[in-house]
């Protein structure tokens, strides 16, 4: 597995606002929505049928994770302030048809994506750097291919636009390690909003709660906030002022790079899978079910020892540490991870939806062998703890490639040290993540868990 290390940061406010977005306008009782359960609310909030063909709005965006950012022009954060929503911000944004533009304004400049899903492209400039950078989908053999989501690590863009259909699904996934109810109702970009509060189930995270504003008509996330548990104001806030379900003109997603910016192309292979978009189509007979899915996920939970055998380092565990039970690891090779015989989990099931890069027998694909060699070899996670309490430590051999990815990371991590382990560290009131290297192992142990909790475990790892 490739350890994208300077992506730790990205993900970890990813994470955060994988478990929400919110940002609730004061009370107001003076609505007159029908009363709605918060497995109804969620229900509605999810369902393809229910929601606008069209949104657009203004949005603002607060980002409390890592304190005061310093100004603009600070090279040292340069990664910091070139995303947009790492700090606080305002935008634009758009969808239609399979079309989102999203257009985010700060004080380290304009950015903009645009991103065409029935074409397969995507547009991202960055009005700091003046750059302009076209995303195209090869799509191979796989007619009807659905192109990867913007910022994905499939792309390696730098932006992902928050639509309110991510967001939706972003927090069904949240709830099912939380408790969540419908607290009330209130009024957010003129419309009609249920509240939907959702706290953890696990004690020992550093995540508070999450409140979102859900439009009471269409059944929209109108505004979010994430809350660090025992913090009085949000770590993380994200919504509309003014919303439109209106149909958007398609001159809005038509975008060319500003005279003079410097512009690159990059193209992004599909290697000939099949991903269409419609589940229900001819092809859908090939389709692994659900079923097969779920039971080929669990040959992936691996004991100690299972791991242990599968990875050509010195697998290092948290030893006398008492906290956080050790739950699973796996171990992923070659892009695909293993079962305890080795052999590729998924592997029979990607062949079976026409996948070349599956078996490596054919296609224009390398073998899996060949790409583990290329990625520098297997890695390993191990995970302790549930739900949103939970720590994973990630390990792999140390190879030129990860050692470079070292030196690329971001100046908010800082050197520190836990239990006399030299680490590089970002501990935010949401969670941290840390980075260090030991005999030849590269290590990464993140969590949504207080600062303290995340240094003892590193103190732990043998």
């Amino acid at each position: 597995m490739r350890l994208r290390l300077p992506l730790i940061i990205a993900a970890l406010a990813a994470a955060a606002l994988t478990v929400g977005l919110v940002a609730v306008a004061g009370a107001d009782d003076d609505t007159e929505l029908p009363p709605l359960t918060a497995p109804e609310l969620l229900a509605r909030m999810t369902s393809q049928d229910e929601g606008p063909a069209s949104v657009s709005g203004e949005l603002v965006w607060k980002n409390r994770l890592f304190g005061d950012v310093p100004a603009f022009g600070d090279e040292a954060f340069a990664d910091v302030l070139q995303s947009p929503l790492l700090s606080d911000g305002s935008g634009r944004l758009w969808a239609q048809d399979r079309r989102v533009r999203f257009d985010a304004y700060t004080r380290s400049g304009d950015q903009v994506a645009v991103v065409d899903g029935a074409a397969g492209t995507a547009w991202v400039y960055d009005g700091v750097r003046d750059t302009a950078t076209l995303y195209e989908v090869d799509r191979g053999s796989a007619d009807g291919a659905q192109e990867p989501a913007l910022g994905s690590p499939a792309t390696g863009a730098p932006l992902e636009a928050p639509t309110p259909e991510r967001i939706a699904g972003m927090l069904a996934g949240a709830a099912r390690f939380m408790a969540v109810e419908v607290t009330g109702e209130s009024v957010v970009a003129g419309r009609d909003v249920y509240l939907l509060t959702m706290t953890p189930a696990a004690a020992d995270t550093a995540l508070g709660s999450v409140q979102a504003a859900i439009d009471g008509g269409t059944f929209v996330p109108l505004r979010v906030d994430v809350t660090a548990r025992g913090a009085d104001e949000p770590a993380l806030s994200f919504g509309f002022e003014r919303i439109s379900y209106a149909s958007v003109d398609d001159d809005v997603f038509a975008f060319s790079p500003p005279a003079g910016a410097e512009v690159a192309r990059e193209t992004i292979a599909l290697d000939g899978a099949d991903h269409g978009d419609d589940p229900e189509g001819e092809d859908s007979a090939d389709r692994p079910s659900r079923e097969e899915l779920g039971d080929a996920a669990r040959r992936a939970l691996l004991d100690l020892d299972q791991a242990g055998a599968l990875v050509d380092f010195e697998l290092r565990a948290a030893e006398g540490y008492t906290a956080r039970d050790f739950r699973w690891a796996y171990v992923i090779d070659g892009g695909l991870p293993l079962d305890a015989a080795g052999a590729p989990v998924f592997g029979d099931l990607l062949g079976a939806m026409g996948d070349p890069t599956a078996t490596g027998d054919d296609g224009d694909g390398p073998p899996p062998e060949a790409d583990a060699a290329a990625e520098g070899g297997p890695a390993a996670v191990l995970l302790y703890g549930e739900g949103f309490g939970a720590i994973a430590l990630a390990q792999t051999r140390t190879t030129p490639e990860v050692r470079e990815r070292l030196g690329e990371l971001p100046a908010l991590f800082a050197p520190g040290s836990a239990a006399g382990v030299p680490t590089r560290a970002l501990l935010t009131p949401l969670g941290g993540a840390a980075v260090w290297e030991d005999g030849g192992v590269t290590f990464v142990a993140f969590g949504l868990v207080p600062g303290q909790d995340l240094l003892e475990f590193i103190g732990s790892v043998r």
